[in-house]
């Protein structure tokens, strides 16, 4: 593999948990690029197309995968001319030791919110019509090879193969079973155990990444303290903090998405409480 002239600097946290936000902010700044689309969960997953699920290992990973994945890295970097490129896919909350694995050099930003916030947001989301122009530009991204594959699971499984409730049938970071649970639980268990898997699976494969390659931020301090929690991640991505301001960093940036579980009823609201508890413990929320 040639020697990088481009750092990668990875978002992991789960659905709904503020990394657009985060990824937006960042690459407001010079030399920081990333992809003009969400995520690019086919790169991610190429060579593993039909695992059913996102929970990957470093033992899925490949010394061929790795290459085409820097590659695909290098040539954001060359596109936008910029030596960092931000990524940020939810699915890679499941996944952190096959990052770590492919990308032991990265900057890893981990951003964790509320998951009684998370679950309104999610159940969005879930029942959303497909975007075909937001489609097709996910597209350009798949490798030539996954295309077909993609194009029934996102246009056919997805337009037609709709739940009772109009739910699709997989929607976000696919853990192990979500297929069933989909088919059997209510919109709010799933998403609830969307978030917690998400959240329990990155803690534990986290720990191996070392500490100075790492960053953990909570969702509602980085919106109630913008600038504060920036110049947090400035000082470890090793950028200037005087910048916050030249570029407007923090602008745009709301805290008003804080309690959507008010949205939520009762009986809901206890279900997901229920599910949630362990990995709310583990981020120690309330």
């Amino acid at each position: 593999m040639k020697e990088k002239n481009w750092k990668p600097v990875i978002i992991v946290g789960a659905a709904r948990s503020g990394t657009n936000m985060l990824r937006n902010t960042l690459t407001k700044i010079p030399d920081f690029g990333t992809w003009d689309c969400d995520e690019i969960n086919p790169i991610w997953r190429h060579g593993n197309i039909m695992n059913p699920n996102d929970e990957f290992m470093p033992s899925n990973s490949s010394s061929k995968l790795k290459d085409f994945i820097n590659n695909e890295f290098a040539k954001i970097a060359k596109k936008e001319n910029v030596r960092h490129v931000v990524e940020k896919t939810a699915a890679n909350s499941l996944r952190v030791s096959f990052l770590y694995e492919i990308f032991p050099d990265a900057k890893y930003i981990f951003l964790f919110r509320n998951g009684l916030d998370v679950v309104p947001s999610a159940m969005k989301r879930w029942v959303v019509p497909i975007d075909w122009p937001y489609t097709f530009k996910k597209l350009k991204y798949t490798p030539k090879f996954d295309l077909l594959y993609y194009a029934y699971s996102y246009i056919v499984k997805r337009t037609f193969n709709r739940n009772k409730d109009n739910r699709m049938p997989v929607w976000g970071p696919c853990y192990i079973g979500m297929r069933e649970d989909a088919k059997n639980l209510s919109l709010p268990e799933v998403c609830a155990k969307q978030w917690s898997k998400s959240v329990l699976k990155t803690i534990e494969q986290m720990k191996d990444i070392p500490a100075a390659s790492k960053i953990s931020i909570k969702y509602e301090d980085f919106v109630l303290n913008p600038e504060q929690e920036l110049e947090r991640i400035l000082d470890f991505l090793g950028v200037e903090k005087s910048i916050i301001h030249s570029h407007n960093l923090t602008s745009g940036i709301s805290s008003k998405s804080i309690g959507t579980r008010k949205k939520l009823s009762e009986e809901d609201l206890s279900i997901v409480r229920s599910i949630s508890q362990k990995a709310m413990e583990k981020l120690e929320y309330p």
